[in-house]
């Protein structure tokens, strides 16, 4: 019964994955500010957040002084403190799309979040620990 709750889960997961590949990022429309380092400021479209206690798929904003910007999903781990870039959308300051990368499910899994950066602020803005 365990090792069929794990594999009802993986489904779960890839079929939710499936749906965030396929969300174009540029109609979200609920921006919220979360902190900036060096001039960059971070945003989270707090309408495309889907999170439970465990883990959250969410499409955040860079914005660079430059007014070029990046469109990034990804997928936040709640356990172990990691995440994972889904896709990334850059645009240059005249929203003309620049470059574009999904990212395969297996590249970057599990990369650690780190003290003071883009993805801690991340994190802390979907949960409160």
């Amino acid at each position: 019964s365990s090792d069929l709750l794990i594999v009802l889960m993986k489904k779960y997961l890839f079929t939710l994955l499936l749906i965030f590949s396929f969300i174009t990022p540029c109609f979200a429309a609920n921006w919220y500010w979360i902190g900036n380092d060096e001039g960059v400021n971070y945003f989270v479209d707090n309408d495309s957040v889907v999170k439970n206690q465990h883990q959250a798929f969410v499409v955040t904003k860079l914005v660079f002084p430059s007014g070029d910007y990046k469109i990034i999903q990804m997928r936040m781990n709640h356990d172990d403190q990691t995440y994972n870039f889904t896709s990334l959308y850059e645009y240059d300051s005249y929203n003309r799309m620049k470059y574009t990368y999904n990212y395969s499910t297996g590249s970057n899994l599990g990369l650690s979040i780190h003290i003071n950066s883009f993805t801690e602020a991340v994190y802390h803005s979907l949960w409160s620990d």
